[in-house]
Protein backbone atom coordinates (compact mmCIF):
# COMPACT_ATOMS: atom_id res chain seq x y z
CA UNK A 1 0.00 0.00 0.00
CA UNK A 2 3.07 1.99 0.65
CA UNK A 3 4.56 0.92 -2.90
CA UNK A 4 3.70 4.65 -4.31
CA UNK A 5 3.08 8.00 -3.49
CA UNK A 6 5.10 10.66 -5.17
CA UNK A 7 4.60 12.53 -8.01
CA UNK A 8 4.69 15.89 -10.14
CA UNK A 9 3.24 18.01 -13.27
CA UNK A 10 2.91 21.12 -13.59
CA UNK A 11 0.24 21.36 -16.56
CA UNK A 12 1.17 24.95 -16.57
CA UNK A 13 -2.30 26.05 -18.77
CA UNK A 14 -4.74 23.39 -16.98
CA UNK A 15 -4.67 24.20 -13.09
CA UNK A 16 -5.26 26.66 -10.69
CA UNK A 17 -3.96 26.03 -6.86
CA UNK A 18 -2.31 28.06 -4.17
CA UNK A 19 1.71 27.11 -2.88
CA UNK A 20 2.12 26.94 0.74
CA UNK A 21 5.72 27.09 2.11
CA UNK A 22 6.61 24.36 4.93
CA UNK A 23 8.61 26.34 7.38
CA UNK A 24 12.61 25.71 6.68
CA UNK A 25 14.64 23.79 9.37
CA UNK A 26 17.03 26.43 10.97
CA UNK A 27 19.85 26.55 10.09
CA UNK A 28 22.61 24.41 10.56
CA UNK A 29 20.45 21.72 10.85
CA UNK A 30 19.66 18.24 9.33
CA UNK A 31 16.75 18.78 6.35
CA UNK A 32 13.56 17.80 6.57
CA UNK A 33 13.27 17.59 2.92
CA UNK A 34 15.87 16.95 0.61
CA UNK A 35 16.26 15.06 -3.27
CA UNK A 36 19.73 13.82 -4.57
CA UNK A 37 18.82 14.07 -8.40
CA UNK A 38 20.60 11.94 -11.33
CA UNK A 39 19.28 13.84 -14.74
CA UNK A 40 21.09 12.45 -17.61
CA UNK A 41 23.95 11.37 -15.67
CA UNK A 42 24.83 14.57 -13.67
CA UNK A 43 24.16 14.63 -10.20
CA UNK A 44 22.82 17.73 -7.93
CA UNK A 45 21.21 18.05 -4.77
CA UNK A 46 18.28 19.98 -3.39
CA UNK A 47 17.96 20.34 0.51
CA UNK A 48 15.12 22.72 1.88
CA UNK A 49 16.83 25.50 4.00
CA UNK A 50 19.76 25.44 2.03
CA UNK A 51 20.52 27.69 -0.90
CA UNK A 52 17.43 29.37 -1.03
CA UNK A 53 15.98 26.36 -1.40
CA UNK A 54 12.34 25.64 -0.42
CA UNK A 55 9.57 23.01 0.09
CA UNK A 56 6.39 23.98 -0.70
CA UNK A 57 3.11 21.60 -1.04
CA UNK A 58 -0.18 22.61 -2.55
CA UNK A 59 -3.26 21.12 -4.35
CA UNK A 60 -3.66 22.04 -8.25
CA UNK A 61 -7.03 21.44 -10.31
CA UNK A 62 -6.39 19.76 -13.51
CA UNK A 63 -9.64 19.18 -15.93
CA UNK A 64 -11.63 18.97 -12.94
CA UNK A 65 -9.32 16.54 -10.88
CA UNK A 66 -7.26 17.18 -7.77
CA UNK A 67 -3.79 16.79 -7.86
CA UNK A 68 -1.56 16.41 -4.71
CA UNK A 69 1.95 18.41 -4.99
CA UNK A 70 4.98 19.44 -3.77
CA UNK A 71 8.10 21.47 -5.35
CA UNK A 72 11.08 21.46 -3.74
CA UNK A 73 13.71 24.32 -5.11
CA UNK A 74 13.99 27.84 -6.05
CA UNK A 75 13.16 29.80 -9.34
CA UNK A 76 16.20 28.51 -11.22
CA UNK A 77 16.14 24.88 -10.38
CA UNK A 78 13.88 22.88 -8.86
CA UNK A 79 11.96 19.06 -8.88
CA UNK A 80 7.83 18.99 -8.76
CA UNK A 81 6.31 15.75 -7.61
CA UNK A 82 2.20 15.39 -7.73
CA UNK A 83 0.11 12.46 -7.59
CA UNK A 84 -3.81 12.85 -9.32
CA UNK A 85 -6.31 12.12 -7.25
CA UNK A 86 -8.16 8.34 -8.06
CA UNK A 87 -11.73 6.88 -8.10
CA UNK A 88 -13.52 9.86 -9.13
CA UNK A 89 -16.89 8.26 -8.52
CA UNK A 90 -16.29 7.47 -5.52
CA UNK A 91 -17.19 10.20 -2.22
CA UNK A 92 -13.92 9.26 -0.46
CA UNK A 93 -11.60 11.91 0.30
CA UNK A 94 -8.20 11.72 -1.39
CA UNK A 95 -5.90 9.77 1.88
CA UNK A 96 -3.36 7.10 2.19
CA UNK A 97 -5.84 4.53 2.52
CA UNK A 98 -6.80 5.11 -1.30
CA UNK A 99 -3.67 3.18 -2.75
CA UNK A 100 -3.81 -0.33 -4.03
CA UNK A 101 -0.54 -1.52 -5.62
CA UNK A 102 1.99 0.41 -7.52
CA UNK A 103 0.78 3.63 -9.05
CA UNK A 104 1.36 4.26 -12.68
CA UNK A 105 2.98 7.51 -14.57
CA UNK A 106 0.26 9.61 -15.82
CA UNK A 107 1.08 9.64 -19.46
CA UNK A 108 -0.92 11.92 -22.51
CA UNK A 109 -3.01 9.92 -24.90
CA UNK A 110 -2.30 9.51 -28.31
CA UNK A 111 -5.81 10.20 -29.63
CA UNK A 112 -8.85 10.81 -27.97
CA UNK A 113 -10.87 9.38 -25.36
CA UNK A 114 -14.60 10.75 -26.10
CA UNK A 115 -16.23 11.14 -29.11
CA UNK A 116 -19.24 12.71 -29.01
CA UNK A 117 -21.56 13.13 -32.29
CA UNK A 118 -24.90 13.74 -33.93
CA UNK A 119 -24.62 11.23 -35.57
CA UNK A 120 -24.76 9.01 -32.80
CA UNK A 121 -28.12 10.16 -31.70
CA UNK A 122 -31.13 7.77 -32.45
CA UNK A 123 -33.44 10.86 -33.41
CA UNK A 124 -30.46 12.60 -35.67
CA UNK A 125 -32.46 12.74 -38.78
CA UNK A 126 -34.84 15.45 -36.73
CA UNK A 127 -31.63 17.69 -35.77
CA UNK A 128 -30.16 20.25 -37.79
CA UNK A 129 -27.12 20.35 -35.65
CA UNK A 130 -25.93 20.11 -31.99
CA UNK A 131 -23.83 22.36 -30.35
CA UNK A 132 -21.30 21.23 -27.92
CA UNK A 133 -20.19 22.52 -24.98
CA UNK A 134 -17.81 21.54 -22.30
CA UNK A 135 -17.46 23.37 -19.25
CA UNK A 136 -19.55 26.25 -20.62
CA UNK A 137 -16.96 26.90 -23.66
CA UNK A 138 -18.70 26.16 -27.20
CA UNK A 139 -16.30 22.81 -28.12
CA UNK A 140 -17.44 21.93 -30.78
CA UNK A 141 -20.79 21.77 -33.76
CA UNK A 142 -22.14 18.46 -34.38
CA UNK A 143 -19.27 16.75 -33.35
CA UNK A 144 -16.77 17.12 -30.82
CA UNK A 145 -13.41 14.81 -29.20
CA UNK A 146 -12.17 15.45 -25.77
CA UNK A 147 -8.33 14.54 -25.50
CA UNK A 148 -7.42 14.83 -22.15
CA UNK A 149 -8.54 12.94 -18.76
CA UNK A 150 -10.60 14.86 -16.44
CA UNK A 151 -13.88 15.35 -15.12
CA UNK A 152 -16.04 17.45 -17.89
CA UNK A 153 -19.65 18.84 -17.80
CA UNK A 154 -20.49 18.62 -21.11
CA UNK A 155 -23.68 20.25 -22.52
CA UNK A 156 -25.49 19.50 -25.97
CA UNK A 157 -27.37 21.89 -27.21
CA UNK A 158 -29.60 20.40 -29.60
CA UNK A 159 -31.10 22.63 -32.46
CA UNK A 160 -34.13 20.70 -34.14
CA UNK A 161 -35.11 21.02 -37.68
CA UNK A 162 -38.55 22.78 -36.76
CA UNK A 163 -36.55 25.40 -35.08
CA UNK A 164 -36.83 24.41 -31.47
CA UNK A 165 -33.57 24.25 -29.34
CA UNK A 166 -33.19 22.28 -26.30
CA UNK A 167 -30.21 21.58 -24.14
CA UNK A 168 -28.67 18.42 -22.33
CA UNK A 169 -25.77 18.26 -19.57
CA UNK A 170 -23.86 15.38 -17.93
CA UNK A 171 -21.24 14.87 -16.62
CA UNK A 172 -18.25 12.78 -18.07
CA UNK A 173 -15.43 11.02 -16.05
CA UNK A 174 -12.42 10.18 -18.82
CA UNK A 175 -9.48 8.50 -18.62
CA UNK A 176 -10.31 8.22 -14.55
CA UNK A 177 -11.39 4.26 -13.47
CA UNK A 178 -15.32 4.18 -13.56
CA UNK A 179 -16.38 2.08 -10.37
CA UNK A 180 -20.35 1.31 -11.19
CA UNK A 181 -22.28 2.55 -14.37
CA UNK A 182 -25.39 2.29 -16.28
CA UNK A 183 -27.98 4.24 -18.35
CA UNK A 184 -31.12 5.92 -17.71
CA UNK A 185 -33.92 4.23 -20.37
CA UNK A 186 -37.21 5.51 -20.89
CA UNK A 187 -40.69 4.35 -22.70
CA UNK A 188 -43.46 7.20 -22.94
CA UNK A 189 -47.18 6.13 -23.76
CA UNK A 190 -49.46 8.44 -26.32
CA UNK A 191 -51.27 9.23 -23.34
CA UNK A 192 -48.17 10.74 -20.99
CA UNK A 193 -47.12 7.53 -19.05
CA UNK A 194 -43.39 7.58 -18.09
CA UNK A 195 -41.47 4.70 -17.21
CA UNK A 196 -38.32 4.75 -16.28
CA UNK A 197 -35.34 2.68 -15.34
CA UNK A 198 -31.50 1.91 -15.35
CA UNK A 199 -30.82 -0.42 -17.94
CA UNK A 200 -27.49 -2.71 -17.37
CA UNK A 201 -25.99 -1.40 -13.74
CA UNK A 202 -22.53 -2.87 -13.37
CA UNK A 203 -22.65 -2.84 -9.69
CA UNK A 204 -25.65 -3.80 -6.89
CA UNK A 205 -27.67 -0.29 -6.80
CA UNK A 206 -28.60 0.92 -3.44
CA UNK A 207 -30.93 4.26 -3.98
CA UNK A 208 -32.01 6.30 -7.40
CA UNK A 209 -32.87 9.93 -6.45
CA UNK A 210 -35.04 10.66 -9.07
CA UNK A 211 -35.47 14.54 -9.69
CA UNK A 212 -38.18 16.01 -12.57
CA UNK A 213 -37.77 19.32 -13.87
CA UNK A 214 -35.09 20.16 -11.40
CA UNK A 215 -37.08 18.42 -8.80
CA UNK A 216 -36.98 15.80 -6.02
CA UNK A 217 -39.83 13.58 -7.40
CA UNK A 218 -39.26 10.41 -5.36
CA UNK A 219 -36.81 7.79 -4.48
CA UNK A 220 -36.51 3.87 -5.79
CA UNK A 221 -35.21 1.68 -8.49
CA UNK A 222 -37.49 3.10 -11.05
CA UNK A 223 -39.68 6.48 -11.95
CA UNK A 224 -43.53 6.39 -12.59
CA UNK A 225 -45.34 9.23 -13.81
CA UNK A 226 -47.66 11.44 -15.90
CA UNK A 227 -46.07 14.44 -18.29
CA UNK A 228 -47.78 16.82 -20.22
CA UNK A 229 -46.70 17.57 -23.79
CA UNK A 230 -43.92 19.10 -23.23
CA UNK A 231 -39.91 19.04 -23.42
CA UNK A 232 -39.39 17.62 -19.08
CA UNK A 233 -35.79 17.19 -17.32
CA UNK A 234 -35.01 14.01 -16.27
CA UNK A 235 -31.99 13.23 -13.37
CA UNK A 236 -31.16 10.56 -11.53
CA UNK A 237 -28.96 10.01 -8.59
CA UNK A 238 -27.28 6.83 -8.66
CA UNK A 239 -25.67 5.79 -5.43
CA UNK A 240 -24.19 1.95 -5.79
CA UNK A 241 -23.28 -0.63 -3.27
CA UNK A 242 -19.62 -0.18 -3.58
CA UNK A 243 -19.88 3.65 -2.98
CA UNK A 244 -19.77 4.54 -6.25
CA UNK A 245 -22.03 8.19 -7.10
CA UNK A 246 -23.41 8.99 -9.54
CA UNK A 247 -25.64 11.59 -12.05
CA UNK A 248 -27.17 10.78 -15.45
CA UNK A 249 -30.14 13.07 -17.07
CA UNK A 250 -32.09 12.62 -20.40
CA UNK A 251 -34.44 14.66 -22.20
CA UNK A 252 -37.86 13.58 -22.49
CA UNK A 253 -40.76 14.76 -24.89
CA UNK A 254 -44.17 14.52 -23.75
CA UNK A 255 -45.20 15.30 -27.43
CA UNK A 256 -43.64 12.40 -29.21
CA UNK A 257 -41.81 14.39 -31.92
CA UNK A 258 -38.76 13.49 -31.39
CA UNK A 259 -37.50 16.33 -29.48
CA UNK A 260 -35.68 14.34 -26.73
CA UNK A 261 -32.17 13.95 -25.97
CA UNK A 262 -30.80 10.35 -24.64
CA UNK A 263 -27.85 9.83 -21.90
CA UNK A 264 -24.51 10.51 -23.97
CA UNK A 265 -22.85 9.15 -20.97
CA UNK A 266 -21.97 5.98 -23.14
CA UNK A 267 -18.88 7.38 -24.24
CA UNK A 268 -17.28 6.58 -20.78
CA UNK A 269 -17.41 3.07 -21.98
CA UNK A 270 -16.07 3.59 -25.65
CA UNK A 271 -13.00 1.78 -26.84
CA UNK A 272 -10.93 4.81 -27.00
CA UNK A 273 -11.41 5.29 -22.89
CA UNK A 274 -8.62 3.15 -21.91
CA UNK A 275 -6.13 5.35 -20.26
CA UNK A 276 -6.26 5.61 -16.40
CA UNK A 277 -5.07 8.72 -15.07
CA UNK A 278 -6.23 7.25 -11.19
CA UNK A 279 -3.33 8.12 -8.74
CA UNK A 280 -0.93 9.18 -11.61
CA UNK A 281 2.19 10.23 -11.24
CA UNK A 282 4.09 12.81 -12.38
CA UNK A 283 7.45 14.77 -12.82
CA UNK A 284 8.74 18.48 -13.43
CA UNK A 285 12.12 18.99 -13.29
CA UNK A 286 13.95 22.96 -14.14
CA UNK A 287 17.61 22.60 -14.54
CA UNK A 288 20.37 24.55 -16.16
CA UNK A 289 17.12 26.75 -18.02
CA UNK A 290 15.69 23.39 -19.46
CA UNK A 291 12.29 22.20 -18.70
CA UNK A 292 11.41 18.24 -18.35
CA UNK A 293 8.33 16.63 -17.77
CA UNK A 294 7.77 12.64 -17.24
CA UNK A 295 4.29 13.21 -18.72
CA UNK A 296 4.99 13.00 -22.60
CA UNK A 297 7.74 10.19 -21.92
CA UNK A 298 7.37 6.50 -21.91
CA UNK A 299 7.37 5.44 -18.36
CA UNK A 300 5.92 1.78 -18.63
CA UNK A 301 9.08 0.40 -17.21
CA UNK A 302 9.48 3.12 -14.45
CA UNK A 303 8.96 3.01 -10.65
CA UNK A 304 8.26 4.78 -7.65
CA UNK A 305 9.12 2.83 -4.24
CA UNK A 306 8.03 4.52 -1.58
CA UNK A 307 9.68 3.03 1.69
CA UNK A 308 8.39 5.30 4.52
CA UNK A 309 5.31 7.42 4.69
CA UNK A 310 4.66 9.85 8.02
CA UNK A 311 2.53 12.98 8.82
CA UNK A 312 4.59 16.06 9.03
CA UNK A 313 2.29 18.41 9.98
CA UNK A 314 -0.14 21.44 8.51
CA UNK A 315 0.55 23.75 5.58
CA UNK A 316 -0.29 27.53 6.44
CA UNK A 317 -3.50 26.41 4.28
CA UNK A 318 -4.50 23.91 6.93
CA UNK A 319 -3.83 20.96 4.99
CA UNK A 320 -2.21 18.24 6.10
CA UNK A 321 1.46 17.64 4.84
CA UNK A 322 3.17 14.17 4.43
CA UNK A 323 6.81 13.34 4.43
CA UNK A 324 6.99 10.60 1.93
CA UNK A 325 10.94 8.65 1.56
CA UNK A 326 11.84 6.63 -1.71
CA UNK A 327 12.72 6.51 -4.89
CA UNK A 328 12.09 7.16 -8.28
CA UNK A 329 13.64 5.80 -11.74
CA UNK A 330 11.72 7.16 -14.66
CA UNK A 331 11.57 8.91 -18.12
CA UNK A 332 11.50 12.46 -18.72
CA UNK A 333 11.28 14.59 -21.58
CA UNK A 334 12.30 17.90 -22.32
CA UNK A 335 9.83 20.54 -23.41
CA UNK A 336 9.86 21.61 -26.55
CA UNK A 337 12.15 18.77 -28.21
CA UNK A 338 12.32 15.10 -28.91
CA UNK A 339 15.33 14.55 -26.12
CA UNK A 340 14.65 11.87 -23.49
CA UNK A 341 16.78 11.48 -20.93
CA UNK A 342 16.52 9.39 -17.78
CA UNK A 343 16.45 10.52 -14.04
CA UNK A 344 16.75 8.83 -10.67
CA UNK A 345 15.50 10.93 -7.61
CA UNK A 346 16.21 9.83 -3.84
CA UNK A 347 14.33 11.79 -1.64
CA UNK A 348 12.43 12.93 1.34
CA UNK A 349 9.53 14.96 -0.05
CA UNK A 350 6.84 16.76 1.30
CA UNK A 351 2.60 16.39 -0.35
CA UNK A 352 -0.14 17.83 0.48
CA UNK A 353 -3.31 15.65 1.13
CA UNK A 354 -6.42 15.93 2.77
Amino acid sequence: MKNILIAILSLSVLFSCKKEEIKDPVEDSVPVFKANIQLDGEDFLLEAGKDDVFMSTYTETVNGVERFSGKLGRSDVYVELGVFRGDLDINDPFSLKNFQGVLQFASIPVGPLAVLSKDDFPNAQVIDHIVWFKNGIQAGIDDMNISEPGRYDVCAEVHFIDGQIHQLCNELLLGYNINADCRIKHILSVFGDLHVWMDQPTSEINEIKWYLDGELYQTGEELDCVIDPNEHLIEAEISFENGSVRRKAILVDGSLSGHLINDFTYVETSPVNQIRWDYGVVINVLRDGKQYTSLTANNLDSSVEITDIEYYGQNAQGKNVYKCTGTIDAMVREVGTNTVVPITISTTFGLEMN
